[in-house]
């Protein structure tokens, strides 16, 4: 049962993937030329054996396997028309691995017979030596050509042992039988020999088809990615690029790989952050590779967009990756605007308009002249409650544009909260002018105005306070 088990375990180890089957296959037709010089020498070989023994017999075998040859080459020629049409259907293969097989097996039988015919024919040991050296030189071509097919070198093999051994065996003498027996670890010898050579060339083959099919992945990986992605070496030139690169290097479709820095046309973008800056990437990365270092910063190009860039060094070369991150600068600076603005009236909110007096009216721990205005509307809540909240938000925005263009541009204000502003107004301190400055405020908020069909009317209540005291 175990045994069994493991004999079509091992059958199913021969079953070969049909890309390493169909190399196989056309290794075995490639050779056409060593067919036909084999066909040529042993008819040369026939000749001087006929002029010096005068027997017909070695022209009929010479005959018989010449025709075998060129059968064979006509085989390889009609399998190179087709090949293309079958390299992917493996039983058409088989087919022809068969035919192979079998005409081989035919062209060796022929010369292992044409041995055994001179053993028991013949004593002339030149005659044997020859038509022995003829076959032994056409297996030694087995491992050379067919090694790639267990099947046909075995075959071929076995017709060629069985009558050259018992041949040497059954008509020779004491010497003979011990050439017969010293053949055998010959055949052997060719059986390991190309077994080995077949096992590289599977191994070889498979790690060619692994490395394509890593290679195809990683290219489908590199190309589909948002990124801009690149290998440089230490002769500035790339080795690896993706689709995105160029795009996001600003030099469009141009084809950069295997391109010196010095060669590519384009690049000039501008640093992000400082206006007018002029910079071209390429200038940037022989830089990067000159000081070996990590680097990152980011450039606009023409078209506005902001590129991020990225630089690791690595041994030989370094690695670019170009990222656009437009979106999350334009996130960035949302997220900056709502932290430092009220989202409905757009006013500075109270956290940075207090940060805000600290960096302008703040001068070495001591405010400087102003005045400060705390407005209230008055009855908001009312009016928020009887005609809605939305209404009440197109009211707090209608006010906060009328207070902002009361007070002026130097002046600064904030929505401190709920209907409630403030307004900070640098050098006015004079105590009537501030009154009067709040009158006005208090006036241009009075103002009617008509909301949703309504006419509403609010007023206003301000606080001063002058300082510094």
């Amino acid at each position: 049962m175990i045994f069994r088990r493991k004999k079509r375990q091992n059958s199913a180890e021969k079953i070969l993937p049909l890309e390493i089957y169909n190399s196989v296959v056309e290794s075995l037709y490639t050779d056409r030329i060593a067919f036909v010089v084999g066909a040529f020498s042993t008819l040369i070989a026939a000749s001087i054996l006929y002029l010096k023994t005068g027997d017909m017999t070695h022209f009929f075998f010479a005959i018989a396997i010449s025709l075998v040859a060129m059968k064979r080459v006509l085989d390889a020629k009609a399998f190179e028309n087709i090949h293309g049409d079958i390299q992917n259907d493996r039983a058409k293969l088989s087919v022809w691995e068969q035919r192979y097989l079998v005409w081989g097996s035919v062209h060796v039988a022929l010369l292992g017979f044409w041995c055994f015919s001179v053993s028991a024919r013949s004593s002339d040991d030149f005659v044997l030596l020859m038509t022995i050296s003829i076959t032994l030189a056409n297996l030694i071509g087995i491992t050379g050509r067919n090694f790639g097919s267990e099947r046909v070198v075995r075959s071929q093999l076995v017709w060629a042992a069985i009558p050259l051994v018992s041949g040497s065996i059954l008509f020779g003498d004491f010497y003979h039988v011990l050439l017969g027996v010293f053949l055998i670890p010959f055949f052997i010898g060719i059986d390991v020999m190309a077994g080995r050579l077949r096992n590289i060339l599977h191994n070889s083959t498979k790690a060619a088809i692994s490395n394509k099919l890593i290679a195809g992945r990683l290219d489908a990986a590199l190309n589909n990615i948002t990124h801009g992605v690149a290998m440089i070496n230490e002769a500035r030139k790339f080795v690896v690029i993706n689709n995105n690169f160029g795009d996001l290097a600003g030099v469009g479709e141009q084809n950069l790989n295997e391109q010196a820095l010095s060669d590519i046309s384009g690049g000039d973008n501008t640093q992000y952050g400082v206006d007018g800056c002029k910079q071209n990437i390429f200038t940037e990365i022989d830089k990067c590779l000159t000081d070996a270092k990590t680097r990152r910063f980011s450039y606009v190009l023409k078209d506005k967009r902001i590129i991020e860039f990225n630089y690791y060094p690595m041994k030989e070369g370094g690695v670019i990756m170009l990222e656009d991150v437009s979106l999350r600068v334009a996130s960035e600076i949302e997220i900056s605007i709502l932290a430092k603005y009220d989202p409905l009236t757009h006013l500075p909110n109270r956290r940075f308009f207090m940060d805000e007096i600290q960096r302008l009216f703040i001068r070495k721990g001591k405010l400087e002249p102003c005045s400060l205005y705390f407005v209230d509307l008055d009855k908001f809540k009312v009016i928020n409650d009887s005609l809605g909240h939305t209404t009440g938000d197109k009211l707090l925005n209608i006010i906060a544009i009328r207070l902002k263009s009361t007070i002026g541009p130097e002046a600064q204000i904030c929505r401190f909260g709920g209907d409630e502003f403030v307004i900070l107004v640098p050098r006015l301190t004079d105590r009537e002018s501030c009154g009067n400055f709040a009158d006005k405020m208090i006036k241009e908020v009075s103002k009617p105005l008509m909301l949703d069909g309504h006419q509403i009317i609010v007023g206003a209540t301000v606080g001063i306070s002058i300082g510094p005291r």
